[in-house]
């Protein structure tokens, strides 16, 4: 696949979700189907299984990692974070979410199964809200592979 080239002036979904994490002065509320920003090559039961370090850069999996590190840092400057999200459809998929608020009582995370509600169904919007006035309402789920 060619490498196209950035629009100018135009952000990419990736630095669109780093600035709302790295700008929220009191706020981030996430709602997400699943979480996979950090590759996991070394898991059988991701997608990224069998694929090298060099792979993964190649792949643009480093857009997740920085993502992901950008979470932590808002974590870590006390932000109030709020994720509401699905299970994913992989045991694992809810896995990061839960380390960002393990032992950070400023995360709060929920996970939502509406198969106990309803019978089936998830959560599939894709929303980001900073300190309730900046929003990202796309389609990117919160996986490397959607940022690439």
């Amino acid at each position: 696949m060619p490498h196209l080239s950035r629009i100018p002036g135009v952000l990419s979904t990736g630095d669109v979700l780093q600035w709302l994490s790295g700008n929220a002065t009191k706020s981030l509320d996430i709602l997400a189907q699943y979480w996979q920003f950090l590759p996991q090559p070394n898991n059988p039961k991701s997608g990224d299984y069998g694929f090298s370090k060099s792979d993964m850069r190649r792949f643009g999996a480093d857009e997740g990692r920085r993502v992901y590190k950008a979470l932590e840092n808002a974590a870590d400057r006390k932000i109030k974070i709020r994720i509401v999200q699905h299970s994913g459809f992989a045991p694992d998929f809810d896995q990061e979410s839960a380390d960002l608020a393990a032992g950070r009582p400023n995360v709060e995370n929920a996970t939502v199964l509406f198969e106990d509600w309803w019978g089936s169904g998830v959560v599939h919007a894709k929303v980001w809200i900073s300190d309730k006035k900046d929003v990202y309402i796309g389609s990117a789920n919160n996986d490397w592979k959607s940022l690439t």
